[in-house]
């Protein structure tokens, strides 16, 4: 496709289109998805990773003192899980 750079077929409702690859996040069996519910700045020190509301991430790992970590696809990281609505 000249033009359109990295994208792949996509349906929304009735809605289609192409979408960019890296809107994508690729959910294996067993994994739980999560959308954010309010926005979060990262402390980088502790490993944590920004995310703005209504995001939508996959759980990477257990909860460890009230953080899961998670990924957006392209980023990995901590984030407070009770800011975390599983989907």
């Amino acid at each position: 496709m000249v033009g359109f750079g990295k994208r792949t077929p996509g349906k929304i409702g009735e809605k289609t289109g192409y979408l960019p690859m890296n809107y994508i996040i690729r959910v294996r069996a067993g994994e739980r998805v999560y959308k954010v519910k309010r926005s979060f700045v990262r402390d980088r020190e502790m490993g944590q990773i920004t995310l703005k509301k209504d995001q939508i991430v996959v759980k990477k790992g257990e909860e460890v003192n009230g953080y899961l970590k998670v990924s957006t696809g392209r980023k990995l990281g901590f984030f407070p899980a009770d800011l975390l609505l599983e989907l």
